[in-house]
């Protein structure tokens, strides 16, 4: 039970850590901005065609 709350808890801290990590390069510096929506939006891309392939597997 521990270890899962723990896990959970350093997911959480992951993803926050990423999200902040976006927000000052996307606010702090304009010029980066289409270069992190580019990466975004790839990625996004990517982890739609994961989940589509796992639904028809």
């Amino acid at each position: 039970m521990k270890f899962s709350f723990q896990l959970h808890k350093l997911k959480r801290n992951t993803e926050e850590a990423q999200k902040n990590a976006y927000n000052q390069l996307f606010f702090e510096k304009p010029k980066f901005r289409s270069i992190i929506e580019a990466i975004y939006l790839e990625e996004t891309i990517s982890n739609t065609n994961k989940k589509e392939k796992k639904i028809k597997i």
